[in-house]
């Protein structure tokens, strides 16, 4: 929903503001997306953590996780921030492109921050309720908040909206609607089972999870910045092209966003799900679900593909005003089409080998296809053969083809029951290891509790009673405290217990235990 939505923006944008402002929205988007690329991955990787952690019945884990990656998030985003609050300007510029549009892109840039780590933040949770099943309270939030975000940016421009007043619009409805999505889950109790790993602990104490956050998110990060640098290495190609076909470049990418999301669905249900099963011991469950996934996958590429080229002719005219940005548009859309097919089966089975904990080798397999397939090509057909906007995503179907040619020979040639048995040892591990540094502060509190209160007591002697003397009961053991509570009196009071004729006699101030 969020990419349809994307769509919509950028055509109010491009209807109201004109081309500097989507070209300003466009290249901040594209150059905040590189940076935000290379964290994405924490929160990502919670989904399936997660689901290993829910399938090993662990729901303090699978809290512990979301505080984790959500804290790993928000500090690493902290120096991409300055960053990107001084240099954002002079990288516009790099672009070719106006004053005017730099400055427009660096007023952005400031509330786009923040932004970018509302929402990551939110991810991080929203991954959560994902895997508790709460999936379809999950769309329809997300579907609410983009249409009401949407809608409100269309009257504020339509009325006379500047370009400031959409800044305030951005930032305040994204943490509204944060907040509003929090508070309904707690409201709702779901939140309860997870609520003690999540805020009645230091998450960071429990190693081995941070190790699984680790293990998990890296890789999930350098593959989704290879991704990503590549979309970027594209706009530096546009670049050479011309300042329009930068525009045009933004435009289409939001396109094929939507595209992508609406298969994206099938592949974090894939991934959710077989990392569950495995989670679970459940190896023949997950190769089912994975293999079921594919195909459904792959369904969905052909229909969104199907849509798109029904209603090609009506895209470019909704996109821009300009003709010629409405004929470099619709030259890309054919070829846009059978791309999408690769990319959503190829997504789809990167998914599920990251479910099976094997982000290193799909980060490794993306690399190899974007860096060493993709961009040579990009660069022979612009730099070489001087191709516009098509050679583009002409390579980027060579592109796609073979990482989904790659990633679904390795989904069907995976053993299984060793994937599950490994996943289920770490989660296992991760477990114990919190259940531990747990028992350990309990432990601490209680020692401090018990020093507390032997601090107050001077000394203990034995005492002969009437009855020792007389051989009847061994000595009793005298407690005189020395720091009487608030309550006690001034009176001297003896306490007996008799437990088979021995008497035990607390002497001094009313002390209760």
């Amino acid at each position: 929903a969020g990419s349809f939505f994307d769509v919509i923006d950028t055509i109010v944008i491009s209807q109201y503001l004109g081309l500097e402002a989507i070209t300003a929205y466009s290249l901040v988007g594209a150059l905040l997306g590189i940076t935000d690329s290379i964290l994405s991955g924490f929160p990502d990787s919670v989904s399936t953590l997660a689901a290993q952690a829910e399938g090993a019945g662990n729901t303090y884990l699978a809290g512990q996780y979301v505080q984790i990656a959500t804290l790993i998030y928000t500090i690493s985003s902290i120096p991409f921030i300055i960053f990107w609050a001084f240099y954002m300007k002079h990288a516009v510029l790099l672009f070719g492109q106006s004053e005017k549009v730099a400055e427009m892109a660096l007023l952005l840039t400031y509330w786009f921050n923040g932004v970018y780590v509302i929402s990551g933040c939110c991810d991080v949770y929203g991954g959560l309720m994902d895997v508790a099943g709460h999936e379809a309270f999950g769309a329809a939030a997300d579907i609410t908040y983009d249409a009401l975000n949407s809608l409100g940016m269309f009257l504020v421009l339509y009325y006379g909206g500047t370009w400031n007043d959409l800044m305030y619009l951005w930032f305040f409805m994204d943490l509204i609607g944060t907040f509003i999505f929090i508070y309904m889950t707690y409201c709702f109790g779901w939140m309860e089972p997870y609520f003690k790993g999540m805020f009645c602990n230091f998450g960071l104490k429990n190693l081995a999870a941070v190790k699984n956050i680790a293990r998990q998110g890296i890789p999930l990060s350098i593959g989704s910045f290879l991704a990503y640098g590549q979309w970027e290495v594209f706009l530096v190609l546009t670049a050479y092209i011309g300042p329009a076909e930068v525009a045009v470049w933004g435009i289409v990418g939001s396109v094929w966003e939507m595209l992508e999301a609406l298969t994206e669905g099938i592949q974090e249900a894939a991934a959710i799900r077989v990392a569950f099963h495995l989670g679970k011991g459940r190896p023949y469950m997950a190769k089912l679900s994975a293999h079921k996934c594919l195909y459904f996958s792959t369904l969905m590429g052909i229909l969104t593909t199907a849509i798109l080229f029904i209603i090609a002719d009506y895209i470019p005219r909704w996109l821009s005003a300009v003709p010629v940005i409405q004929d470099m548009i619709y030259d890309t859309i054919p070829l846009m089409g059978i791309s999408n097919i690769f990319l959503v089966f190829g997504m789809t089975a990167w998914g599920i080998v990251g479910a099976q904990n094997r982000n290193e080798f799909a980060t490794k397999a993306m690399f190899l296809c974007s860096w060493f397939i993709d961009i040579p090509l990009c660069c022979l057909f612009v730099y070489v053969l001087k191709f516009d906007l098509t050679g583009l995503v002409m390579a980027l179907i060579v592109g796609y083809a073979t990482i989904a040619c790659v990633m679904s020979y390795v989904v069907l040639v995976s053993d299984w029951k060793a994937i599950s048995d490994l996943i289920v040892k770490q989660t296992t591990e991760a477990a114990e290891y919190g259940e531990r540094d747990d028992e350990s502060e309990s432990s601490s509190d209680s020692s401090s509790e018990s020093t507390g209160y032997e601090a107050e007591c001077s000394h203990v002697s034995l005492s002969p009673t009437k009855n020792s003397e007389q051989g009847a009961s061994p000595p009793k053991p005298i407690v005189q405290c020395s720091s009487p509570p608030a309550s006690s009196t001034t009176s001297e009071e003896t306490e007996s217990i008799t437990p088979e004729g021995s008497t035990l006699s607390l002497i001094g101030e009313n002390v209760g235990i």
